[in-house]
């Protein structure tokens, strides 16, 4: 059994080249792009999905596609990021980078673009962590430098990350540009096309993004608000607190309203939290509370919880902002502490009615439900199943429980899958109902073990591991908590990293498959269809389905092998939300199921046993579309009867082996069509 799931697990590159599809051709980055081909230096595009290691010979791989064009495609309001790799036979120095706009329907002036250098940082091992074992070792890609001039060593890979930012009124359609290097001597220039999509992504996102703070300078602020941290741990602090002789409290909330302002009001945090830190640990009731020798939960615990939550509360609301906190009450609580974190919730709800809580833990009680509103699971993690989770997870959101998640496993630096897993992150959020993602941390450097590290630890130079402690072993794993690197003497601001850059371009396609969703939900109420649709049509169905395409499960083994298909995705994704908002109106579903899997996959339910999906030879194609419309599927004309109001049609399709791109077309009886797309994946028995 382990000997296949390793071998499907690994067909996802080979079948993402096995198959043509003349009227929707792969998009360029599913491939390595050899662009130049000088004597002196050759350039390559890449997929930022895909680490490029500095001694990697692009030129020969396999699948190298050569091209004259960079060719991209987003929606208005999208960055999208591309990775430039310059390989010279002899060093260049000094080099630059020069945008030029972008002319189509409209202009995308050159500022539209931004650019990053990919730095190195150095991994000894190895390592083995939440039933994973990692890799890689040597210099890895991860930093990223500001822009500047740069040099680029002779017979090694310098690699750029380049990324397009789409002005929310740009029109759609086709469009053209460049980009330069130079500098030293040397020149080339190198064609751009754009696709921008008649799509408009939300101004905000709208998937949570919650972490803790790096430090509290505004400045800092303002950069995590830049690189898409929306949601804060904490925030804002300083609080005054004074308890007289009789017990009773006083308190001072000037210096938090001047942070307040800042991080609400200025910058735009959706929420922040309550200071200061949270009562509850996975070891027990903090043994102090508000800086006095009072343990949480005691007799003389509650006065005083109930005065500092209502105080707080009402200063909140006469501010307007006592409904944009949210209270981590708790961190992965044992079930043990469930009844006094469920009586500290129902108190503070009773004198702050629109304070939110949320609460970290792998299982969740009826009684802690009823005072809870934000879950927040671990997703242990990639290889290890959660405890009781889907099914659980559905009857908690069936009660109107928000859901977020936090996956430590996906910080893992040399992981072979990042940063594409973190990229599909989002994905496999939205797959399952989830609205929030929380990073336990953004600048935690690890310690090392041994005499092996000397000094202080520098990220930007080597990474040191994360150590963790179990009952009979030891686990190291590089890159735990720690996504954004320092400021350093001659740069004084924190930047980001490739695996931080994935899971922001993830939140996009967060937002296309709730877009997907509305859009889904629209079209059934224009075909008047509500009650009337079996689960496939259903609105709520729609980022189900499509997000399976790229994670089946939240599983390392469930997930997509080959992360460059994550091109593809966005390409038929587009399609789809384009589509569901042109007329004549259709809704399309696949069954069975595993035929849209992205790679055939083998998932642990609860109760331990194996399921292996597998890969159909033959599915269907069905659904709903406007009375009087007519319907083919790759070219073959369907019947299509009438159903109250509106029509349904269902044809059968033999799959070969690979990948399948199935043409719906539906056209109305004054001849106007509408295109869909289905890609649909078949591994033979003989694979």
């Amino acid at each position: 059994m382990a000997m296949k799931r390793t071998m499907l697990l690994t067909l996802g590159l080979a079948l993402a080249v096995a198959a043509a599809h003349a009227d929707l051709p792969d998009p360029q980055l599913m491939r390595p792009v050899l662009l130049h081909d000088g004597a002196d230096c050759a350039i390559f595009v890449r997929c930022p999905t895909q680490k490029v290691l500095p001694d990697e010979d692009l030129a020969q791989a396999e699948d190298l596609l050569r091209a004259e064009r960079v060719e991209l495609a987003a929606a208005r309001g999208e960055s999208e990021q591309v990775q430039l790799v310059l390989r010279p036979t002899a060093a260049l120095t000094g080099l630059d980078l020069r945008f030029s706009a972008l002319d189509g329907p409209g202009a995308i002036p050159a500022e539209a673009w931004r650019w990053e250098r990919v730095a190195y940082t150095q991994v000894r091992r190895g390592s083995y962590h939440y039933g994973l074992r990692t890799g890689q070792s040597g210099m890895l890609p991860d930093p990223l430098e500001p822009p500047g001039p740069f040099d680029a060593p002779a017979g090694t890979n310098t690699t750029l990350l380049l990324t397009i930012e789409v002005p929310r009124d740009a029109e759609a359609g086709e469009y053209a540009g460049s980009v330069t290097v130079e500098g030293g001597g040397f020149s080339a220039t190198v064609p751009v096309a754009l696709t921008v999509w008649e799509i408009a992504l939300p101004e905000e996102h709208r998937l949570i993004n919650y972490s803790s703070t790096v430090e509290r300078d505004p400045e800092v602020f303002r950069r995590l608000r830049e690189l898409d941290v929306n949601t804060l741990k904490y925030g804002a602090a300083g609080i005054e607190i004074d308890v007289d002789d009789n017990g009773v409290m006083t308190l001072g909330f000037e210096e938090y309203d001047e942070q307040a302002e800042l991080l609400l009001d200025e910058l735009g945090f959706l929420t922040i939290g309550v200071p200061p830190t949270m009562p509850l640990t996975s070891r027990g009731p903090r043994d102090r509370y508000l800086s006095r020798p009072v343990a949480v939960g005691s007799d003389e615990f509650w006065p005083l919880f109930e005065q500092y939550m209502r105080g707080v509360g009402d200063h909140l609301r006469e501010r307007g902002w006592a409904d944009r906190v949210i209270w981590k009450i708790g961190d992965e609580l044992p079930e043990e502490m469930f009844p006094l974190t469920a009586e500290m919730c129902r108190r503070a709800k009773a004198v702050w009615p629109e304070l939110r809580i949320l609460l970290t833990t792998n299982s969740m009680s009826d009684e802690l439900a009823e005072h809870l509103d934000i879950w927040c699971p671990g997703w242990h993690l990639f290889a290890v199943r959660a405890d009781e989770a889907p099914e659980q997870w559905l009857i908690r959101r069936a009660h109107g429980m928000e859901m977020w998640a936090y996956l430590n496993s996906a910080y893992m630096l040399n992981a072979e899958w990042n940063p594409g897993a973190m990229r599909l992150f989002p994905a496999a959020l939205a797959k399952n109902g989830f609205t929030g993602a929380l990073w336990w941390s953004l600048r935690s450097y690890g310690g090392g073990y041994g005499d092996e590290y000397e000094g202080e630890p520098d990220p930007w130079t080597e990474i040191r591991p994360i150590k963790s402690e179990r009952r009979d072993k030891t686990y190291y794993d590089f890159g735990n908590g720690h996504l954004l690197y320092p400021p350093r003497e001659h740069d004084p601001v924190w930047r980001s990293s490739l695996r931080w850059e994935a899971f922001r371009q993830g939140m996009d396609e967060y937002d296309m498959l709730m877009l997907l969703e509305e859009r889904a939900e629209a079209a059934v109420e224009k075909l008047g269809a509500y009650g009337e649709l079996e689960e496939g049509l259903q609105a709520q169905f729609a980022a189900e389905s499509w997000a399976s395409t790229l994670a089946t499960g939240f599983r390392l083994q469930s997930y997509r092998a080959d992360a460059a298909w994550i091109h593809r995705f966005r390409q038929l994704i587009a399609n789809e939300i384009e589509a569901l908002g042109r007329e004549p109106l259709a809704l399309v579903s696949a069954s069975p199921l595993s035929a849209l899997l992205s790679t055939p996959a083998t998932i642990k339910p609860v109760s331990g046993s194996e399921v292996e999906l597998t890969s159909p030879a033959q599915a269907t194609i069905w659904g709903a579309c406007r009375a009087g419309a007519t319907v083919t599927i790759n070219g073959e004309p369907v019947e299509v009867p009438p159903w109250l109001g509106y029509s349904r049609f269902s044809h059968d399709v033999t799959l070969a082996p690979g990948r399948n791109l199935i043409t719906i077309e539906v056209t109305a009886p004054d001849g106007a069509t509408n295109t869909f797309y289905r890609e649909l994946l078949h591994v033979s028995a003989e694979e």
